[in-house]
Parts: structure tokens; sequence; C-alpha cells
């Protein structure tokens, strides 16, 4: 009973909001349905590579690089994936030759686990890049869950 009590105290502690608020100029975009050029990309990286300077350039070395249960470099790497315009270019085949194999595969999803913490080997926190394919295999979407 104890244990159960523990599990849901550190369950209900292991969530953590990393919700960011977009600038005016970001929820237009959105909302207007633009694509933004490379350079804004570029610029926003920029700014983001700033505020925590731990991101790296992909390395397809590193970011197959498993040390047990973890990928020690894809928290790193994993926005250089996905703000880059190129990629969302790419066929199915091009992918798996950049990225490797996925962690998880879902008729046109491929999921690569960028992160995950755990208490024992009870995972609490994953993060996930998903990949979405359209039907003819070229990258529909890119997104990373939470």
């Amino acid at each position: 009973m104890k244990l159960l009590i523990l599990f849901l105290f550190l369950g209900c502690f292991a969530c953590k909001n990393t919700i960011k608020k977009n600038t005016e100029n970001e929820k237009t975009e959105a909302l207007h349905g633009l694509a933004a050029d490379s350079s804004k990309w570029k610029t926003r990286n920029e700014k983001e590579n700033t505020e925590t300077s731990n991101e790296r350039e992909f390395d397809l070395a590193k970011w197959k690089t498993k040390d047990k249960n973890d990928y020690p470099y894809r928290e790193e790497m994993y926005k250089e994936v996905l703000y880059s315009d190129s990629f969302r270019r790419l066929k199915k085949e091009a992918v798996l030759d950049m990225l490797g194999m996925p962690d998880k595969v879902d008729s046109l999803y491929l999921f690569y686990l960028v992160a995950q913490k755990r208490i024992g080997f009870f995972p609490l926190n994953s993060k996930t890049l998903v990949i979405k394919l359209s039907d003819d295999g070229s990258v529909e979407w890119v997104k990373i869950h939470e």
C-alpha cells in the first residue's frame, strides 16, 4: 500500500509544464498557415541556442549512439531535425538513412525516442520525435511529443 502511494505521489510530480508562450508574430504565422523560410528558422534556432547552450549540430553517429536504454546525444540534436525545412522534403528511405531505424513504427508514423526519465525501470517522462509520412512516403510533419 505504501509503495502504491509512493508511485502515485511521484507520478504527480513527474509531469512538468514546458509550454512556451508564442510571440505575436509566431501566432499570426500559425493562424495564416504561412511557412517560414529557412532564415527565420535559423534565427529561431539561434535564439534558442543562446537560451540553452547544450545544443549541437546533427551527427549521425552520435544520433544512433545508444547507452543501455538511453540515447545520450539526441536531446542536444533533435531541434536540428525538428526545424529543418530540407528535412521536411525527404522521402521515407532518406529519413531512415539519416536517422536510422525508429524505435517504433505505426502505420505512417515514425517514433524516435529523444529522452526518457525513469525511476528504476518505470518510465516517468518521455520526449519523442514523431514524424508523420504522407501516402507517397514523403514527410508530412515533424513534431516533438512530451
